[in-house]
């Protein structure tokens, strides 16, 4: 939880490119996820949309497993660093594609 559905896809990308080229033609080519991939790997980046939704999810679920589901106060620390690593990186390190 917390954590945006492209980090997952391009790790996808990246294990099926080196063991199954049937597989990573079909996660490239998909019509429903295909071209965040393929924006990445041609670094054109997220588009503001999808940013805006990634960092939204990031703060909805971190945020619920602080208040609700986490007890020791280290792992409500932990989770929140977690949470603004990613906030910061989507924000500063990936390009917003126009």
């Amino acid at each position: 939880p917390g954590l945006p559905t492209t980090i997952f896809l391009i790790l996808a990308a990246g294990c099926y490119i080196r063991s199954s080229k049937k597989l990573y033609n079909w996660l490239i080519n998909n019509k429903l996820f295909g071209q965040y991939i393929r924006d990445y790997y041609e670094g054109k980046g997220m588009p503001l949309k999808a940013k805006i939704s990634a960092i939204s999810m990031i703060i909805i679920f971190c945020g619920f497993a602080v208040i609700f589901a986490i007890d020791p106060i280290l792992i409500d620390i932990i989770v929140t660093l977690v949470g603004l690593t990613g906030i910061l990186y989507i924000s500063f390190r990936v390009p917003t594609k126009k």
